[in-house]
């Protein structure tokens, strides 16, 4: 059986956001989502997929996001993402 590699990198990004809007948007988009979406910020985790569950983070920093499913969907995700206007350049990590 021939293992398959993946880049456990594809799966993680980083979001910040700047309005009420914003995370709404993301929300919608994660609801779309086949796969799983976590966010954490701090010792914290919630489900993308929650409004409440974001609103209950600290909205103040940045925060990372796991993104679980097939590369082209996560791919996909986060080119959706980058349309809101609110993931953080890897070079500012």
């Amino acid at each position: 059986m021939q293992s398959v590699s993946r880049n456990d990198d594809i799966g993680l990004i980083r979001i910040k956001f700047k309005t009420l809007d914003e995370i709404k948007k993301f929300v919608m988009e994660a609801e779309r989502f086949e796969g799983d979406v976590l966010v954490y910020s701090g010792h914290y985790s919630v489900d993308g997929k929650s409004l409440m569950g974001i609103l209950s983070l600290s909205l103040a920093s940045a925060m990372n996001v796991k993104i679980i499913a097939d590369n082209d969907k996560i791919v996909d995700f986060t080119k959706k993402v980058e349309e809101i206007g609110i993931l953080v350049d890897k070079k500012e990590w």
